[in-house]
């Protein structure tokens, strides 16, 4: 659910939390993403429902995510 308040509004962004370890599982799903071809084919679902490739990506790496 969207925490929108006053001029708070539109895409959302992850900013807390370690930000090497989140750039550095974002590049092997991304990586993976390219070269795997299960997690090609989840990628252009997630593409083709509209998602960000950096959203798609950034679910393909979380550890709950599922095919």
């Amino acid at each position: 659910m969207a925490q929108d308040s006053g001029a708070l509004r539109g895409k959302r962004a992850i900013a807390g939390g370690r930000h090497v370890l989140r750039h550095v599982l974002f590049q092997a799903a991304l990586l993976a993403s390219h070269h795997n071809p299960t997690l090609k084919a989840c990628a252009d679902r997630l593409r083709n429902a509209g998602k960000s490739r950096t959203s798609s990506a950034s679910q393909r790496s979380h550890p709950s995510s599922s095919s």
